[in-house]
């Protein structure tokens, strides 16, 4: 299974660079051995989809197979039923042993189970708030006056900000060793001689951070994140 498969759907896990670096750690920390018993979980899942779609197949294993089926889904707009016809008819082709999953359900399963989830947030039409927090059970904008639905009686709201947590991606990113290690480059790297920027840890802005928070820029584990402008939501229509 190539990298090109995993950045299309976690951006940053190799299979292969996974399968040598299952290293586990155990605290006395319920927030840590939480995270550890999902580790073990993704570790099994990738256990379970990194395998030939049938033997001696060379070109797609299970995982990158289902990628591309559902990716083909979203191109050309093909329903769950559609899907279901054709995994039934690859399932009936293919010989005995083989991996195509036999449902559009038991497909998106599987890429459900290794991504992470978003969470849907209902947002004002202009893109003045987020229907959260005080303005959860409010159905209208508290300036503009704008609805929140454009049927009220179904709850369709008119636009919906889908937020991704970072904490749990960022989490991903020390899953394996070698990736763990690329994060931690920018402090561990060799010493930079000529005065040239081979890194974004060589420019001023960067220096003049660490210096400011010396007690952030002391462990490489910490990564940094260029935010250029005002952080607005991405917000899409419904």
């Amino acid at each position: 299974m190539g990298f090109k498969v995993w950045y299309m759907i976690l951006s940053v896990i190799n299979v292969e660079d996974t399968k040598e670096s299952k290293e586990t750690r155990y605290t006395t920390s319920s927030k840590y051995n939480t995270m550890n018993e999902k580790t073990s979980k993704f570790y099994k899942l990738l256990e379970d989809v990194g395998q030939e779609l049938y033997p001696d197949c060379r070109n797609f294993s299970k995982l990158s197979f289902i990628v591309q089926l559902l990716n083909i889904k979203c191109l050309f707009g093909l329903s769950a039923k559609a899907i279901d016809a054709i995994l039934t008819l690859l399932t009936k082709s293919f010989l005995q042993g083989s991996k195509v999953p036999e449902s559009y359900f038991e497909a998106r399963k599987i890429i459900h189970e290794l991504v992470h989830d978003y969470t849907k947030i209902d947002a004002c039409m202009n893109d003045y708030i987020l229907y959260r927090g005080d303005y959860l059970k409010s159905t209208s904008c508290p300036t503009y006056k704008f609805p929140r639905y454009k049927d009220p009686h179904k709850k369709l709201p008119h636009k919906v900000m889908r937020y991704f947590p970072l904490a749990p991606r960022l989490q991903q990113l020390y899953v394996t060793s070698n990736i763990a290690k690329e994060m931690r480059w920018h402090k561990d790297r060799p010493f930079n001689e000529g005065g040239k920027m081979r890194h974004l840890a060589d420019s001023i802005p960067w220096k003049n951070f660490d210096s400011q928070y010396p007690h952030f820029a002391v462990d490489s584990h910490y990564p940094h994140f260029a935010l250029k402008g005002l952080v607005t939501p991405h917000i899409r229509d419904e």
